[in-house]
């Protein structure tokens, strides 16, 4: 079995992040019902009139659960989706929308449609001829295929009951700009990718050293990541084992040691830019859909000794060794589109790219709302400029 580990060069406490984080366009309805769901967060006239999406994005400040933190702060901006979708139209007084309703009874399909269209007229004051409604039995880019396994079929319902808005103005739907500090960066992350060259169920990593000992696991998928800062602990520096130990399908156990260092870097801070790419459930959906975002927006913003990490997830819909290869697919092939750019600018930059498939270890987002499953299938990149990064 190979092991192969990448541990960060040095830990840093706090870094600043600018996300551009995308806005999804879909607003899911409860089965039955044309009422707005709870989650959405509904406004005043009064509220309205001096909403601003910039309003949504408080530093948190430092500490906490790093992944916790993040993805509520994010599914907020998102459950605010309807807000700033009346303050951009609001502003952009020539854009139009419309709004497609979808659910199994079409006319529901339309009233929920027309719910979130008075909304917006009766909230933010958009003249109603700007917003036009239809109603459908299934959404143009529905979730699931023949091949979804029986027991995803009521998620699959799920994410299918939705209002969609749809633009040809890009400036309705452009990434939401989230700057804040966070803890626990994502470059202090230590990842194993294990290799066993047979057919594992699951495997685990014990981690020792330094008055450490602590395990994580069991995983299925094959690569992984941990934040190294847990290890560390309050200590400035340690040398660790990562004793991975694998159980394969016949029952026979596999084990590998491999060695590592962690090393603190005290009020170190770091300022990473970090953007995402949604893909729809349909696996025709490939990143060079992307093509022209990765180019034009995200590569230039890449600084020649920048470290780029590449994340690839996928939600927990379907079978999760195709799920971990798409992912791989994806980050794989955002690399290809970006290095390519790069290098047509003249810039060098270190690469990290990983398909993390479905783990609910590191799912970016809760798999229990279709939301949650929307924002999973996706590719995170993150720019850190300047960061070196060690392999062993």
């Amino acid at each position: 079995m190979d092991v192969s580990l990448r541990a960060p060069a040095g830990i840093h406490e706090r870094t600043t992040v600018e996300e551009y984080f995308p806005l999804l366009n879909y607003i899911f309805f409860d089965e039955g019902s044309t009422e707005l769901p709870s989650e959405y967060k509904q406004v005043n006239s009064a509220q309205a009139a001096v909403f601003h999406e910039n309003d949504l994005f408080e530093d948190p400040g430092p500490g906490g659960d790093r992944e916790s933190t993040r993805w509520q702060r994010q599914m907020s901006v998102y459950h605010n989706g309807l807000n700033v979708f009346g303050d951009r139209l609001r502003s952009n007084s020539t854009a139009k929308i419309t709004l497609i309703g979808s659910a199994p009874n079409q006319n529901d399909g339309l009233a929920q449609a027309n719910v979130v269209k008075d909304y917006l007229v009766s909230r933010f004051g958009i003249d109603a001829s700007r917003l036009t409604t239809k109603g459908a039995t299934r959404p143009q880019n529905a979730s699931g295929t023949r091949a979804t396994p029986r027991e995803d079929l009521p998620l699959i319902a799920e994410e299918n009951r939705r209002v969609e808005i749809l633009t040809d103005d890009n400036t309705l739907l452009k990434p939401v700009t989230i700057r804040t500090a966070q803890g626990a960066p994502i470059e202090n992350d230590l990842v194993l990718d294990v290799r066993p060259g047979v057919s594992v169920t699951e495997w685990k990593v014990d981690v020792t050293g330094n008055g450490t000992n602590k395990t994580y696991g069991p995983f299925n998928g094959l690569t992984q990541r941990i934040d190294a800062e847990q290890i560390l602990g309050s200590t400035a520096n340690g040398n660790y084992t990562a004793r991975v130990t694998a159980t394969t399908s016949d029952g026979s156990v596999l084990v590998k040691e491999v060695p590592f260092t962690l090393v603190r870097r005290p009020g170190a801070s770091l300022n990473d830019k970090r953007y995402s790419i949604l893909f729809e459930y349909d696996e025709s959906k490939t990143v060079q859909t992307y093509e022209k975002f990765l180019r034009q927006e995200v590569a230039p913003k890449i600084e020649s000794g920048s470290t780029v990490f590449i994340y690839g997830y996928t939600d927990k819909v379907g079978e999760a060794d195709y799920n971990s290869n798409l992912s791989l697919k994806r980050t794989t092939d955002a690399q290809k589109i970006i290095a390519d750019q790069l290098g047509s600018m003249g810039r060098n930059v270190t690469f990290y790219t990983y398909g993390f498939g479905e783990g609910e270890y590191l799912a970016p987002f809760p798999n229990q709302t279709p939301e949650g499953r929307y924002y999973n299938r996706t590719v995170i990149i993150e720019i850190v400029p300047g960061a070196q990064s060690s392999s062993k």
